[in-house]
């Protein structure tokens, strides 16, 4: 069970030889869904309005009226754009004609009076929404002339009748509740929760020209938009589509600060404490590691590089009487290889190829020859060739039958990222 907003309005009307003012009672209001003025004149079948948004509120197979006369009921057939099409006989509208969404019952009709049965609206008599419901929306004014309903937020259309129902008058755009959000211009302080369901508008978004104070936990379902500076003493918890925070000045966390989605940041953002990230960062820009971050380049050599080698051992480190393989402390990928020759090659090529683990790594080798003088080199994309922990590395040196200088020293360096 839940609270639900109402509507309270008062009929009184001249009476007697004096036509003195008196309450109507036993009048009766239909309450209907939010229907719209028509745009301008027109004699036939189609009825147009100023937006497809206002067109919009009607559906084909609807049943409505074009102001207060029972003549003229027709039934929807089509709606597009900024008009409908009517059904039946062709019907005169003026500009300004409120046009009143009934349902898909047709109402029915005796001597100029009608009975709307079950418009497509629902009214209760407290407010609670398993309140009593009024039967075909209708409201009896009481003897002071009073009408009171209760329904869910919205915009609504009450039609008004005489003891005899005959239409006497109407009300267009009755709202019950908040409908259309909550507009500050000043300040406003909030000492308990406040959730907003809908948007809260200040003069663009969500702003306030005045300080605003949150005394606890605010919830906010839509989009939060803020200028200048927004203190947060407590929890706030952001539920939009994508559940991510936007701000396009210096974002400022004293705390920890835990993000379940993206986080978009288009100038600076400072955190002065643990950031928690659950998912993707992404950055469009340099990264700044100023606390710096683990990468290792790994070195490997061979001296007197003769012609026609076929994939020789390089020796880590370079000198030699060493080892030709290393081994890694932590998990990671290797991102690129380069080649240099401390002699400019006169003649043939010879190739620097990474093996792992005992196997050549494909698309990982990069070749010297005389085309590009002494140094050459590969890069590839972070994770494409991933290892773990104690896995092994090595570089094998490759040369044509043509190789020169024959006294020449090859060395070749392993990119990796941890």
């Amino acid at each position: 069970m839940a609270s639900i907003p109402g509507a309270r309005f008062d009929l009184t009307g001249a009476s007697g030889s004096q036509g003195l003012l008196s309450p109507k009672s036993g009048w009766f209001s239909y309450v209907f869904p939010r229907g719209a003025y028509a745009a301008q004149d027109s004699t036939g079948t189609l009825i147009t309005f100023d937006s497809a948004d206002a067109a919009a509120r009607f559906s084909a197979n609807d049943w409505i009226q074009s102001g207060l006369s029972t003549d003229n009921i027709r039934q929807v057939s089509a709606v597009g754009g900024d008009s409908m099409s009517i059904s039946g006989a062709a019907m005169t509208v003026s500009a300004n004609d409120r046009i009143f969404l009934i349902g898909t019952t047709q109402p029915t009709v005796t001597g100029g009076s009608a009975t709307y049965t079950t418009p497509n609206t629902l009214v209760r008599q407290r407010a609670d929404d398993t309140a009593t419901l009024y039967s075909n929306s209708m409201i009896t004014s009481d003897s002071n002339g009073l009408n009171q309903f209760f329904g869910t937020p919205a915009l609504y259309d009450v039609m008004i009748q005489d003891g005899n129902q005959a239409n006497q008058g109407f009300i267009a755009e009755l709202e019950l509740g908040t409908v259309q959000g909550i507009s500050l211009t000043d300040a406003i302080t909030f000492g308990a929760t406040v959730t907003v369901s809908g948007t809260l508008i200040g003069t663009a978004g969500v702003s306030f020209e005045g300080p605003s104070s949150f005394g606890t936990t605010v919830t906010m379902h839509g989009t939060l938009g803020v200028t200048g500076t927004a203190v947060f003493g407590t929890t706030v918890n952001l539920i939009g589509t994508s559940g991510n925070y936007t701000h396009v000045g210096t974002a400022i966390f004293g705390d920890t600060v835990t993000l379940s989605g993206a986080l978009g940041v288009t100038g600076a953002a400072v955190f002065d404490s643990t950031v928690t990230i659950n998912n993707t960062l992404g950055v469009t820009g340099d990264v700044e590691a100023t606390g710096g971050y683990r990468s290792y380049l790994m070195t490997f050599a061979r001296d007197n590089v003769a012609a026609n080698l076929s994939l020789a051992g390089m020796v880590f480190g370079g000198g030699s009487g060493l080892h030709d393989t290393v081994a890694m402390p932590r998990a990671g990928s290797i991102t690129g290889l380069a080649a240099f020759c401390n002699a400019a090659p006169s003649g043939g090529t010879a190739t620097v190829t990474v093996f792992h683990n005992g196997a050549a790594v494909d698309g990982l080798s990069t070749t010297i020859g005389t085309g590009n003088t002494r140094t050459n080199s590969i890069t590839q994309a972070k994770d494409t060739t991933t290892f773990a922990a104690n896995d092994e590395f090595t570089c094998r040196l490759a040369s044509t039958s043509d190789w020169s200088p024959t006294t020449s020293e090859i060395n070749a360096v392993i990119e990796i990222e941890t």
